[in-house]
């Protein structure tokens, strides 16, 4: 019995990895709170190479616990139990020794020396010179054991295989693994014959079966959640299109003008575009950016590596050479007019009037025809600057030059007597007036109308106007006349 006291004396003098001696001493009250417990003996090593099992014959049990007046005092209270009567017990002084064994000791009222004692996971080790008794923590509260995790691949590709796994698996003596059917929901737990281990491994067959395990260690019995064996089921391949474009009637990708078209794969791995049949030459990237006109597509690999195709074609059509439409109004006060309406589907007209500070475009309501009234319910266009957005057959809209929507007339009456020059100008505009009349003001706008600079004439023939501040572009000279107002375009260099 006093061999049994010592070995359960050891069994309280447990070690912890430590970093140094006085972090250990320091870390006195948290080794004693991995040290209470129940503790079964299960080995005993005589020597070197000797080991022998403790038989079921005869339970040897230690019991540790800590009362209130041993707090903060290093101590704890122990019992020895053979086959649940006590034999031995009283306080036990805990201590790190630092000078011969650099352990975890326990000192038992029993005039012998402290014993070493190491403490990993739920084992205990006391070492009395050259016996070492192995002891194994006994769980007396089964919600103190975790309940089971099983992990590994439940998603299988065609023909894989995958290996589930209980997880930390030395927590458990024993293992059942257990099957049901995904449908009926109601079906009852199939016991597996033979699959007894930490382990089981899941194929094809078993696609759309719950799997669980069954797990005990001691009295305690455990079973894990469910987990659904099936197979990855990969959704089509698609391509989502970017940039400035249109999809016309026919289903075609319409690129207008200098717009850009990008194509981005999704569900392609190692892809591969193709353009009118032919794979294209490096284009193996997510995304390609579409330059020409044609048929295009792709293919690749799903996640398990099967071949994969996109399986449709998109057609791509690209234009050049939009048509710009062309606003005039001759007809004095009338209306204006698209001159050439034929090129275009459909039209939308937008106005403000030349008076205006800081004026904005505003579009005219419920107009979509190439023509535009003096006046309408929504407002009074005439001496309105214009401009009109139009869209071809093939979706493609096009931005007309702003014109002012004023009497042709004036125009006409002045045509050949009012000429600017040098046109393109680069620094200085002329105006050479020919006509009986003087022109009384000059203004110049940008092509959105927007005001720029004026200038009173002091003469009735050559006026002279400063451009070379004015960045390039086509701008508006407005001429204040007896008879009205009259517009000539110029371009800056």
């Amino acid at each position: 019995m006093k061999h049994l006291l010592t070995v359960c004396t050891l069994l309280w003098a447990i070690f912890v990895a430590f970093p140094n001696a006085a972090q250990a001493q320091n870390d006195t009250q948290d080794f004693i709170n991995e040290l209470i417990g129940t503790w079964s003996l299960v080995a005993i090593a005589e020597g070197e190479d000797s080991m022998s099992t403790i038989g079921t014959e005869m339970e040897q049990i230690m019991v540790v616990s800590q009362w209130e007046d041993d707090i903060n005092q290093d101590t704890v209270y122990g019992k020895i139990l053979l086959d649940g009567e006590v034999q031995v017990e009283g306080k036990i002084k805990v201590a790190y020794d630092t000078i011969i064994y650099h352990s975890w000791t326990l000192d038992f009222p029993d005039n012998e020396p402290p014993l070493p004692v190491t403490l990993q996971n739920n084992s205990l080790i006391i070492t009395n010179f050259l016996t070492v008794f192995y002891f194994q923590r006994v769980i007396e509260n089964c919600s103190d054991l975790p309940a089971p995790n099983i992990l590994g691949d439940v998603i299988l590709c065609p023909g894989e295989s995958s290996t589930l796994s209980v997880e930390n698996p030395d927590q458990y003596s024993s293992f059942q693994w257990y099957k049901r059917p995904y449908l009926p929901s109601n079906s009852p737990l199939e016991f597996i014959s033979g699959a007894n281990s930490s382990t089981y491994t899941v194929t094809d067959a078993d696609l759309l079966y719950y799997f669980s395990v069954e797990v005990t260690q001691d009295t305690c019995v455990l079973f894990s959640s469910e987990v659904l064996v099936d197979q990855i089921v990969s959704l089509p391949p698609f391509v989502q299109t970017a940039g400035d474009f249109v999809i016309d009637n026919n289903g075609n990708t319409v690129v207008c003008n200098d717009n850009e078209l990008f194509f981005i794969g999704y569900g392609l791995n190692n892809i591969q575009w193709y353009k009118d049949g032919q794979p294209i030459p490096n284009a193996n990237n997510d995304t390609l950016y579409v330059t020409t006109s044609g048929e295009y597509t792709a293919m690749g690999i799903d996640i398990c590596g099967f071949p994969i195709a996109l399986g449709v074609s998109i057609p791509v059509v690209f234009t050049s050479g939009n048509v710009i439409p062309i606003v005039e109004a001759i007809w004095c006060g009338t209306f204006a007019y698209v001159s050439n309406a034929d090129e275009f589907v459909s039209f939308e007209w937008y106005y403000y009037h030349w008076w205006e500070y800081n004026p904005v475009f505003q579009l005219v309501p419920n107009l979509n025809n190439d023509t535009i009234p003096q006046y309408d319910n929504n407002g009074y266009y005439y001496g309105s600057w214009l401009k009109v957005i139009a869209t071809d057959s093939n979706g493609c809209t096009s931005e007309s030059i702003p014109v002012l929507f004023d009497c042709e007339g004036i125009e006409d009456l002045y045509a050949a007597d009012i000429i600017l020059y040098p046109n393109p100008a680069q620094n200085v505009l002329t105006i050479n007036n020919q006509s009986k009349d003087r022109i009384t003001e000059i203004s110049l706008f940008d092509t959105n109308g927007k005001y720029l600079l004026s200038q009173t004439n002091a003469s009735n023939t050559n006026v002279n106007i400063n451009v070379d501040h004015l960045p390039q572009g086509i701008y508006y000279c407005q001429m204040i006349m007896p008879k009205g107002v009259i517009y000539r375009t110029f371009v800056k260099q």
